[in-house]
């Protein structure tokens, strides 16, 4: 079926901030397709300022190295010199911090979400919901 469609990144950013709303935060959300490009962004009234652009290097980020940002984050930690010439590569784009999430058809990877504006844990946990509700959209399509 392809990247995800505007709606379903709206549906997407709606389940993120639901959690966000009963874990207390204000965040942005970003959803893009496989190649990194925006579909949607949205942000919290109350979430910082900066955190729409967080979200969406976390959304670019998930796509470009093909998994979840904790995980980028966790290998590119132990190396500075690396981390530091990748976001220097990517013209800032890229951000190695918990709260994105790889999107995927089978193998292919068709978009990733980020979220920003909260603790790390709390921002995985709202990207999380979006993308179960981007399953559940697809399961019943």
């Amino acid at each position: 079926m392809g990247a995800p469609t505007l709606k379903e990144a709206q549906e997407i950013i709606q389940a993120a901030f639901e959690k966000a709303q009963q874990l207390g935060i204000k965040v942005s959300i970003a959803v893009v397709d496989g190649n990194g490009h925006l579909i949607q962004a949205s942000r919290m009234d109350g979430a910082v300022w900066i955190s729409p652009d967080a979200a969406i290097g976390k959304a670019f980020t998930a796509a470009a190295f093909q998994r979840d940002t904790d995980v980028t984050a966790e290998r590119l930690g132990g190396n500075l010199a690396y981390a530091v010439s990748v976001i220097e590569t990517s013209q800032g784009k890229i951000t190695p911090s918990a709260g994105g999430f790889v999107i995927k058809e089978g193998d292919e990877v068709i978009g990733g979400i980020g979220v920003s504006g909260g603790p790390r844990e709390k921002d995985h946990e709202c990207a999380g919901a979006g993308l179960e509700r981007f399953r559940s959209l697809r399961k019943n399509n």
